[in-house]
């Protein structure tokens, strides 16, 4: 069992890659996010390895901790594995998906693309066993309950909030999140 993995990015797929570590080893780790990595460029990766009896050991690969941690335990959740694990981290906000989760809402779980309405599954199942993410208040709060006062559904704020830049004001956060609703 790996924790964490040092070295440089040998390939890009479109939801793995290859790694190549110092001592000449090479892994397929399977990843959220193509556009985070560049080949040849030094990365710390997270990782989980799951065994599966027909695919054998299949790693999955985070840049950040809090990920590899929240993807161990949404695969503990009834009729959730590791794509749909993935595809959850993908397109959503970890914070917001955090706070969606402490706060149990369902809705705006189950508007994450890729969740496959699990929502009432994911809070049912985890939101006792989150102590460990101390995310304060979500920083978006504001804006969330902005949009959606404005009228936009849940999937869309939601694409939008996982979008925007961390540590913006309110009235900038709303102003990008309309701009990413308008375009599409």
């Amino acid at each position: 069992m790996f924790s964490f993995l040092v070295g440089r990015v040998a390939d890009i797929k479109q939801n793995y890659i290859h790694f190549f570590v110092n001592d000449g080893f090479g892994f397929k780790i399977f990843i959220i996010n193509k556009n985070n990595y560049k080949v040849n460029e030094l990365y710390k990766i997270f990782v989980i390895d799951l065994f599966r009896e027909e695919e054998g050991i299949n790693l999955y690969g985070f840049l950040k901790n809090e990920e590899s941690l929240l993807f161990s335990k949404l695969i503990t959740v009834n009729g959730i594995g590791p794509k749909t694990a993935m595809n959850i981290l993908k397109n959503s906000d970890l914070n917001a998906l955090i706070y969606y989760i402490k706060n149990r809402m369902i809705e705006s779980i189950n508007n994450i693309s890729g969740a496959c309405n699990k929502g009432q599954s994911i809070v049912y199942e985890l939101n006792n066993k989150m102590k460990e993410f101390d995310i304060g208040i979500f920083e978006y709060e504001p804006v969330y309950s902005a949009l959606k006062n404005l009228g936009f559904n849940n999937q869309q704020i939601n694409n939008a909030v996982c979008r925007i830049s961390s540590g913006l004001t309110c009235d900038e956060a709303v102003k990008q999140c309309l701009r990413i609703i308008q375009n599409g």
